[in-house]
């Protein structure tokens, strides 16, 4: 399982529907973790998120926010779907 701690940057992608921007990654800080669930805000912003612990997401009405350990992560994940 991917270690989780308080005041941790992790990365964040926003995908909305209708959206295939694949430069939309946000850095957010960390700031509680629980055993299913880790709250976290965007740098510039004091609103938090509760990310589910397990799939690293977040779902809002029209948005999914999926959030990632480090940057290199997302880019690797996204270089490999345009292989495919």
């Amino acid at each position: 399982m991917k270690k989780i701690e308080v005041g941790q940057t992790i990365y964040v992608n926003i995908k909305k529907p209708f959206d295939n921007n694949e430069s939309n990654l946000s850095d957010y800080i960390v700031t509680k973790v629980d055993p299913i669930s880790f709250f976290a805000h965007e740098k510039n912003s004091d609103f938090e998120r509760m990310f589910d612990i397990k799939k690293m997401q977040h779902r809002e009405l029209f948005e999914l926010y999926t959030a990632y350990l480090t940057d290199k992560e997302y880019w690797n994940l996204v270089n490999n779907n345009r292989m495919k």
